[in-house]
């Protein structure tokens, strides 16, 4: 859960059934999208490089670790167990037309797998199993709803005929 109860965006872990939080992370830069993983981690996007990147914490403490190097603007992610899949600019013009890629990376190994080539992609969500992610992808004037299958090793897109994806879930 992102709050900002002092202004300042921050991690946090709340009890639905005892209705208590507890802060993860306490950074005076940015750190939204809190994303469980297995070995009692969760995985998010923070600032603290100076742009956004992802960045992993233990639940009962410890320090923040770096999770990816290699990108730029890092700024979306998602986790299922011991993987992440992130969105990453490929150019270094902040201000021009960039391309977005979607990466996946293990926690057990220096695994790196591009999943998309052009436009950009953004929104990565696994699904609950953890064998499909959705995503949005916008590609010469088109939005399209992503889907790539990780085990059939498949890319599917349906893209719209009219108007512009903003979100996506679940």
């Amino acid at each position: 859960l992102t709050m900002a109860p002092s202004g300042q965006p921050d991690i946090y872990l709340y009890d639905t059934v005892t209705k208590q939080k507890k802060r993860l992370t306490r950074y005076s830069g940015i750190d939204v999208n809190g994303q469980f993983m297995a070995e009692n981690k969760i995985a998010f996007v923070s600032n603290r490089l100076g742009y956004p990147n992802i960045f992993s914490k233990k639940l009962n403490g410890g320090g923040v670790e770096q999770m990816v190097y290699y990108g730029r603007s890092n700024a979306a992610c998602s986790a299922h167990n011991e993987y992440v899949v992130y969105k990453s600019r490929e150019s270094n013009n902040e201000f021009e037309r960039n391309t977005f890629n979607l990466h996946l990376i293990s926690t057990k190994t220096d695994f790196i797998r591009r999943l998309t080539a052009t436009g950009v992609n953004e929104y990565p969500r696994f699904s609950a199993s953890g064998d499909t992610i959705l995503f949005i992808k916008n590609y010469q004037q088109q939005s399209s709803v992503g889907i790539i299958r990780l085990q059939e090793n498949k890319s599917f897109l349906f893209p719209l005929k009219i108007g512009k994806l903003q979100s996506i879930d679940w």
